[in-house]
């Protein structure tokens, strides 16, 4: 019976996920038909446009998580819905332009996305509602051992009210037994923070021998060996953990696309950058860029250029991390910050080779001091070059607890691939138009850093 219910679950939200896609691509190819000129020779039935917007919006669209309906909010769901819709309809503007050798009336493209928009707005709301009424939350026991850690994780699980219903606790010190009774009443375990050795392995076992759900945070020893290797040496099973550093090809290809990518952004972004430039500049007077000693690959330090988004003078009193509503923020520097452009100038990092377009982002010599002190895993981010965006940027924040960067930084690290570099560069488009990710941090989340 079970198993039926899932079949019929999966079967319901796939016809969800499918109606999205024929909303998006549908609406496209019936737009063009309708009030495009399209010539036949090149373009028969205009099936060829409709294929080149399917690829374009299917791979943003997965790249955005547009389909995990029931897992990211809806909110998020129609943003990324609606970018993936944006990227690929402009993208078939250019490319219809080009092919008449003229820009053709953006007039319908506008109707075209609204129409789209409505369509995905509709299915969302109703393939929501759907989904957590097939899927009620989840009653679930909570087991804490770090009350600071405990705390703030607990905070994100209350908002996910809708899949998880946290209905009992148990403290790691309250003994084994008690911790066993807990867990024998709910169907689901959550672990939080970071308890001793001994009990997360426990919990890890008894879990499996129950047959319950065990959601649990993970440590860095365990992100480690996440991805090791099934092996077998003789008639003895093993698991190898290769601790691999890029191949001599990869590192070469990873450097041929930092060049070419950061060349073609300076070229493309040249009027954005002249225009940020004359607007810092009139401003009040003060240069145009900020540069400052950042740590990359194996320690090394190098000067990282950025727009100055701060009264000049900003650290006289030394370094001092951003916080939300900083006075020292310039007005032209908030535009810039909330759309990232003050970051554009390290392109000029990436090509002299100091950085690399995906990366953990490079941090100050003292703030790396700082925090290997309080957290001393922070040095593995050393281990490959600084990076423009990165996994800690895309599904992290600008206010995410450094501790939190870490583990995805070192998530990034241990399962590198270009391929991987290329999923992260699209979803960069994604985070760049949301307020959480250039937001400045609260003191509690400063982690040690010196303010």
């Amino acid at each position: 019976m079970n198993g039926f219910i899932k079949k019929f679950r999966k079967t319901v939200m796939f016809f969800f996920k499918f109606m999205l896609l024929v909303a998006a691509v549908g609406l496209y190819v019936g737009a063009f038909k309708l009030y495009y000129e399209v010539p036949r020779l090149l373009f028969k039935h205009n099936y060829v446009i409709g294929a080149i917007h399917l690829l374009v919006f299917f791979t943003l669209s997965v790249s955005y998580h547009a389909y995990s309906i029931g897992v990211m909010r809806l909110r998020e769901l129609i943003y990324s819905y609606g970018l993936a819709v944006l990227l690929a309809n402009f993208t078939g503007w250019a490319q219809l332009s080009l092919m008449l050798h003229r820009f053709v009336s953006v007039k319908p493209m506008v109707l075209l996305t609204v129409a789209q928009m409505a369509a995905g707005v509709l299915i969302y709301v109703v393939g929501n509602a759907v989904y957590f009424k097939l899927r009620p939350p989840r009653a679930a026991l909570a087991i804490l051992a770090n009350p600071e850690d405990d705390q703030r994780v607990l905070r994100k699980f209350l908002k996910e009210s809708r899949r998880y219903r946290i209905v009992a606790f148990v403290h790691e010190n309250d003994g084994w037994e008690t911790i066993t009774r807990a867990i024998d009443e709910q169907p689901l375990v959550l672990m939080f923070g970071h308890g001793s050795h001994e009990n997360r392995t426990r919990v890890v076992r008894y879990c499996y021998e129950t047959d319950k759900r065990l959601l649990m945070i993970p440590n860095v020893d365990e992100i480690f060996v996440n991805n090791a290797e099934k092996c077998q040496i003789d008639d003895i099973p093993a698991f190898l953990f290769r601790n691999r550093q890029m191949t001599s090809e990869q590192r070469m290809m990873k450097r041929c696309v930092d060049i070419v990518g950061s060349a073609l952004g300076l070229i493309v972004l040249s009027p954005v950058m002249l225009l940020t430039a004359a607007a810092i500049r009139l401003y009040d007077g003060g240069p145009v860029f900020f540069r400052q000693t950042r740590v990359t690959k194996n320690g090394r330090e190098f000067r990282l250029m950025k727009f100055r988004s701060m009264v000049v003078g900003a650290e006289k009193r030394g370094p001092e991390l951003a916080s939300a509503h900083d006075s020292r923020v310039t007005p032209v520097g908030r535009w810039i910050r909330m759309l990232r452009i003050d970051e554009l100038p390290q392109l000029f990092n990436i090509l002299r080779g100091e950085m690399s377009i995906v990366g953990p982002r490079p941090e100050r010599p003292e703030l790396v001091e700082e925090y290997c002190k309080t957290y001393p895993e922070f040095r593995y981010r050393l281990k490959v070059k600084a990076g423009l965006t990165g996994y800690a940027q895309v599904f992290g924040r600008y206010n995410t607890l450094f501790e939190d960067k870490v583990k995805l930084d070192l998530l990034y690290i241990q399962h590198f691939s270009l391929i991987f570099d290329f999923y992260i560069m699209i979803s960069t488009i994604k985070v760049l138009f949301m307020p959480s990710s250039s937001e400045g941090v609260t003191k509690e989340k400063r982690g040690g850093a010196k303010r």
